[in-house]
Parts: structure tokens; C-alpha cells; sequence
């Protein structure tokens, strides 16, 4: 195993302290296969949040499942693009205090409060779109496809089946926007 790197048999938010207590870039490896980057900006027992990094910049927030963690990556080639994005001035500004990672049911109901346009991954899928409804067990939302059309009904996705949840990130500000042009128009005549 290389340096800075941490294989999970389970992750624990333990294991994020320091990274949380500096706000430290870190490269996750999760369950689904996707290698995200962020800055750890949150933690629960349940949950370490990410100022997400793309293209040497910040864009937009993303909480993973710890159950979902397979790898935590802060080796040396980490910290060489931390290093870089914070010559940049690119470091985690906006204070997410409000965020509520206790549980599913409190994460969604403070995204729901907030209107928040949110990413649901789940199975190698994602789902954009507003939170309709939850449980202890499941979120509902009404989504929209990828050429910024709402679509049919409301999906209902398991919390067990969820790799990661994102929102103000600009590809979901940006699509929801789209969604809502005629809602726009319709104001404007």
C-alpha cells in the first residue's frame, strides 16, 4: 500500500479528523469506482463532506456515505494539487455550518429547506433534480434528464443504494436553470 494511502475493510470518520480539523484535500476511492477530490469541509459518524475539486477549482459540495469509502488518498501526489490549488487561492470558503449529516433523513430534510437542486449517485447512476419527500429509508425526487427536461413522476432511491449526494455544483446550477426556462419566461410576459 502506498504512502498517504488508506484501504478500508470500514472507514470511519476517525479517519478523517485531521483532514476535517484543516480542511485538507483528499482523493476518495469509492465503492462505485469514481476517484473523487475535495476538500473535507464536514463529518459525521455516517458521512465526510467534500468541497468538490474539478479542474483546479471548487465546484460545488458533495457528501459521500462512509460505507461507500474504499480509499482515502492523501500521498504525495495529493498533495502536490493541494499544494497547487492553494497557490491558486482555490480553498473552501463558503461555511456549509447549516448542513445537517447526522442521518439520511436529516441531510435531505435541510437540502429540501434550503431548495436545493441535488446529485443522487446510486448503482453507477445518478438522478438531478428536488427533493419531493423522505423517510427513514428512502428519498423521492422529481428529477430531470441530461437535456435539462423534467421528466415523469418521482424516482424513489434507497438510502442503502447511495454512493454520493451533490448540489451547488455548476452542472446541476446550470442544468436546473435550463429545466426552468419556461418558468422564467412565463415571469417575464
Amino acid at each position: 500500500m502506498g504512502r498517504g494511502i488508506k484501504k478500508a475493510g470500514k472507514l470511519k470518520s476517525a479517519d478523517f479528523k485531521k483532514l476535517f480539523k484543516r480542511k485538507g484535500l483528499v482523493r476518495l476511492k469509492l465503492s462505485d469506482g469514481d476517484t473523487p477530490t475535495g476538500f473535507v469541509i464536514g463529518l459525521s459518524e455516517l458521512f465526510v463532506v467534500t468541497a468538490d475539486v474539478k479542474e483546479w477549482h471548487i465546484d460545488g459540495v458533495k457528501v459521500y456515505p462512509l460505507k461507500h469509502v474504499l480509499e482515502i488518498d492523501t500521498g504525495k501526489r495529493t498533495k502536490s494539487i493541494e499544494e497547487i490549488l492553494q497557490w491558486h487561492n482555490v480553498i473552501p470558503d463558503e461555511n456549509y455550518g447549516w448542513l445537517n449529516i447526522k442521518s439520511y433523513y436529516e441531510l435531505f430534510s435541510v437540502l429540501q429547506s434550503k431548495q436545493k437542486t441535488v446529485w443522487i449517485g446510486y448503482k453507477g447512476k445518478a438522478q438531478v433534480g428536488i427533493i419531493k419527500y423522505f423517510d427513514q429509508s428512502v428519498v423521492h425526487s422529481e428529477d430531470f434528464n441530461a437535456d435539462g427536461n423534467w421528466m415523469e413522476g418521482v424516482s424513489i432511491t434507497p438510502y442503502d443504494d447511495i454512493t454520493d449526494v451533490g448540489f451547488d455544483s455548476e452542472y446541476i446550477l446550470k442544468l436546473r436553470a435550463f429545466a426552468d426556462r419556461d418558468k422564467v419566461k412565463d415571469r417575464k410576459e
